[in-house]
């Protein structure tokens, strides 16, 4: 053997130790590549919620446990029997109509799920207004109402307005240009905003 490697000039050791230095460090790349696609999906191709807060409503905080309280409380006001309620129907109450993006009984848990900007930011863009001029109930024709605001807040909820606007929701008195209604509602915001983000903000609903 010794003969033969003198002669020929190969070292079958030294030849797999080759092959294996490369192997480890092809391994590692492909790694590498797959984390950084990971981060650049993560960071470079979600937008920040801070920023999609700013663009709603013109202040990029985010909602807090406080709003949750207030918005529970008036869920719970609105409905005395909801304490008894098993957690599916609160859920579902709560996504028709108190934190959902529209109401109504055909609103599902997608209302949540696939928030919209009024879900995670804490300041709404205006004072709700009602989302239709009035309609007509068992032959009677019942006007909607815009909610009544102060100081910057919601103070009185209104009829068939946008939902999320509970007594003590706050109300940006930023300037800023007004999101276009595709951006708003649906899964739009879902798709797009940082998943640690919106991990965050669902913390705080849930406790």
């Amino acid at each position: 053997m010794d003969t033969w490697k003198s002669a020929t000039g190969f070292d079958a050791s030294k030849n797999k130790r080759i092959r294996l230095c490369v192997g480890i460090i092809g391994y590692t790349l492909v790694f590498c590549g797959i984390a950084m696609q990971w981060w650049a999906a993560v960071r470079l191709y979600s937008i920040p919620m801070k920023k999609l807060c700013e663009s709603y409503s013109g202040n990029e905080q985010t909602m807090t446990r406080e709003d949750w309280a207030a918005g529970w409380d008036t869920l719970r006001e609105s409905n005395p029997e909801a304490k008894d309620w098993p957690l599916e129907q609160l859920m579902q109450t709560a996504a028709q109509f108190t934190f959902g993006y529209q109401s109504g009984q055909g609103a599902d848990m997608a209302n949540i799920l696939h928030a919209s900007p009024s879900f995670w930011c804490r300041y709404l863009p205006e004072c709700p207004k009602a989302s239709e001029s009035g309609q007509l109930v068992d032959g009677f024709f019942y006007f909607d109402r815009d909610a009544v605001c102060d100081a910057n807040q919601v103070v009185t909820p209104g009829e068939n307005t946008h939902v999320g606007g509970w007594p003590g929701r706050l109300v940006s008195d930023v300037a800023h240009w007004n999101m276009a209604p595709q951006y708003i509602q649906g899964s739009w915001t879902d798709a797009r905003i940082s998943c640690g983000d919106k991990r965050r903000v669902y913390k705080e609903f849930m406790l």
